[in-house]
């Protein structure tokens, strides 16, 4: 996820926990023995991206407050230096158990939480990540419409992967990255010291430039997802 993006004065806090709730329960269904791994990319984040309603509810879906589900690591990916102040607010909304899943870390530090091929499977938003962001959000709003398409047409949607091309080969890459997910779903053993939870009042500012979707993209795709919560509310 990429909270800079958010913005409270713009966007309902409504829409964005609703297509949260959705996504992850998405995950559950393709694969309830696995707990999930998130990551928030800080990048560009400021405290105008904040909001104290956001920020509670966000949190509690991720400790499955809000529906059943189990998130096993959440990252948060270069915060900015000041990001103790934020830390702060956010703790006592936390429980002890679910404290300990949360790392603060560089984008050379996934080698501690992930198996090391996780990068075959992450954004190219991230640094270190190696599959194009737009191809993945584009490739999930259309497989979902594609499924939800079928469960109202009464057509079974295995002859909707070849109709007219609808989702070529997308099974095949489904199939790849839901065994990627799997494995990077599941916390890597603590190795060192390192792979503590990083005290946020010692991080430094940092020199990463990830690149980001285009914004003609990322409104293309943003539209797909907004409907598809409008469908499933």
């Amino acid at each position: 996820m990429r909270p800079s993006r958010f913005d409270p004065h713009e966007t309902p806090v409504s829409l964005i926990i609703d297509n949260l709730v959705y996504v992850m329960d998405q995950m559950v269904q393709k694969d309830p023995s696995n707990g999930i791994a998130f990551i928030a990319n800080m990048e560009s984040w400021k405290m105008t991206n904040f909001s104290m309603d956001y920020c509670l509810k966000f949190m509690n879906v991720l400790q499955g407050k809000e529906f059943p589900v189990k998130v096993d690591l959440f990252l948060i990916l270069n915060p900015p230096s000041w990001f103790g102040k934020v830390w702060a607010i956010m703790k006592p909304m936390l429980s002890e158990a679910f404290r300990k899943r949360v790392h603060m870390i560089r984008d050379n530090d996934f080698s501690i939480h992930l198996n090391h091929d996780c990068e075959d499977f992450l954004p190219d938003e991230i640094s270190v990540g190696e599959v194009d962001t737009g191809t993945l959000v584009r490739d999930f709003v259309l497989f979902q419409q594609t499924v939800e398409h079928a469960a109202s047409s009464g057509e079974p949607a295995t002859n909707l992967f070849t109709a007219d091309g609808l989702l070529r080969g997308y099974a095949s890459r489904l199939k790849k990255i839901e065994a990627a997910s799997a494995r990077c779903a599941s916390p890597r053993k603590r190795r060192s010291k390192a792979s503590q939870q990083t005290d946020p009042s010692t991080l430094s500012e940092h020199n990463q430039n990830p690149k980001l979707l285009s914004s003609d993209a990322w409104e293309s795709t943003w539209d797909g997802v907004k409907s598809l919560s409008d469908r499933s509310k």
